[in-house]
């Protein structure tokens, strides 16, 4: 009888955003115990590229709540488990939305991060690696044009491409 509702966030800023509040500073990660999860495969000097490929082959069942889909956290059974899912990207229009709250809500923001484009951190063949992780994500909160714009934004040589000419 409870009236649920969340928040949801473009899969591919989020994945950034662990990782720039993980593991680009060594206290953080050593302080949350990182070093430990899985047996120490999150080790502190790991690359977001190496970070994405490791995170990627987590299943949600093991994965710790920064790494796992947020489809699995909302959908039970493929039912969705809230009344209402809002968007991050959305806050302040999605939070007046809220029957409980109402528009005249305040909504505080704490834990606030430095500006950053979680766009550069990403190439091509990353962007396709995240969405193939996190497809439930983007297809149950409509992140496809995020996708598309993303995949756009890093057009050029792919990494696997860059990599394999380099020795030629």
């Amino acid at each position: 009888s409870y009236y649920k509702f969340t928040f949801v966030r473009n899969p591919f800023a989020r994945l950034v955003s662990a990782y720039v509040n993980k593991f680009e500073t060594l206290s953080v990660v050593r302080l949350n115990g990182y070093g430990r999860y899985l047996n120490g495969i999150l080790s502190p000097d790991l690359s977001f590229s190496e970070f994405c490929r490791l995170v990627s082959g987590i299943p949600d069942r093991l994965a710790e709540r920064h790494f796992k889909s947020q489809y699995s956290s909302v959908y039970d059974g493929g039912r969705r488990s809230v009344d209402f899912v809002g968007r991050f990207e959305n806050l302040p229009t999605d939070f007046g939305k809220i029957p409980v709250f109402g528009k005249q809500a305040f909504l505080p923001h704490f834990n606030r991060s430095p500006r950053y484009d979680y766009r550069s951190y990403y190439t091509r063949d990353l962007v396709q690696l995240v969405a193939e992780r996190y497809r439930n994500d983007i297809e149950a909160f409509g992140y496809q044009r995020d996708w598309i714009a993303l995949d756009e934004y890093c057009k050029g040589p792919s990494l696997v491409h860059v990599k394999e000419n380099a020795g030629r």
